[in-house]
This record gives C-alpha cells, structure tokens and sequence, in this order.
C-alpha cells in the first residue's frame, strides 16, 4: 500500500511529504520509504500560521487559513508524488498530521470543566477533495480525545522500526 505521510511542525517551516510503501501486517509489517519532500510555507503563510499559533484569532482567520492550508498540503502532496515519478492515483491512503496552533494536553478549567484540547488545522476535505485520495486525520485530537498526550502514533513507529527479536 502507498500512503503518503503529511505533516507540518510547530516551527511552521514547511509542509514535510513521506511516500512510504506499507507491507504485511503486524510483526511481519514492514514500512519502506519511496519519497521524501519538503515545501516551504510562503512567509506571508508561515507569518499568519505562527500569528494565530496560542493566541486569540478571528474565526474567518482560522477558517480560511485552515482551507489554505488544505491547499498548500495537497499541492506538496502531488509535487512530491511527481517528483518519486508517480501518480496521485498511485496513492491508497494520506495520513495527515496538520498544523498544530494550539495543544494543551493537560486538562485545565474551562468554564468549570475540566478540559485537555488541542487543536490542527489544514482542512483534510480539501486534501482528499484537491488530490481524489482518502485522508485520515486528527490523530492528535483523537489521542487527547482518549487520554493521551497526542503523540498516538510514536510508541507505534517506534515499535516497528525499532523492536527487537529478544526485548
């Protein structure tokens, strides 16, 4: 299976791409990767990611940016797809992280509740919309959903890539 990793960090430097070739299944699952590339952000983009990143924002802001980004994302998608000499067609799945503006994993008051949030943006309908490809997504905001820190899928990876037979 040919899936493409998306994500962006905290820096908002760029929009990272990994082509990966997924096979098999549990301890006999390998991951093998096909591509790599990054895409800056524009500076007037990476400017207003970092403006509205833990800090009060409009809404319109947070929305279109949000779509901005959907569109910034698939279009590195397909330029890293076309540079590996493929086709989007060739994709089965996009995992996309997103940007994260805004992540406190430890629950704090909220109006007199008790709250652990976080929050991506770069809207995953316009990645599937823009490249015709699945896209999962809100693997952070899922984790902190469940209790975690949103880092779902480290200890995974890790486990994966760097088991070993005898621990």
């Amino acid at each position: 299976m040919l899936v493409a990793g998306l994500i962006s960090g905290t820096s908002a430097d760029g929009i990272d791409v990994a082509l990966v070739e997924i096979s098999g299944a549990g301890f006999e699952q390998t991951v093998k990767t096909v591509a790599f590339g990054t895409t800056p952000y524009p500076p007037p983009v990476r400017e207003a990611v970092l403006a509205i990143s833990n800090a009060a924002t409009h809404t319109a802001e947070l929305s279109q940016l949000s779509f901005l980004l959907g569109e910034l994302f698939a279009e590195s998608i397909a330029r890293t797809v076309e540079g590996a000499g493929l086709e989007l067609a060739d994709l089965e799945l996009i995992g996309s992280h997103g940007q994260t503006i805004y992540h406190q994993a430890v629950a704090e008051d909220c109006h007199g509740f008790s709250v652990a949030s976080t929050l991506q943006i770069g809207e995953a309908a316009v990645i599937a919309e823009k490249t015709g490809v699945p896209v999962v997504a809100d693997f952070r905001t899922a984790d902190v959903a469940a209790g975690g820190q949103g880092a779902p899928l480290v200890p995974y990876v890790d486990y994966l890539l760097y088991r070993d037979a005898d621990r």
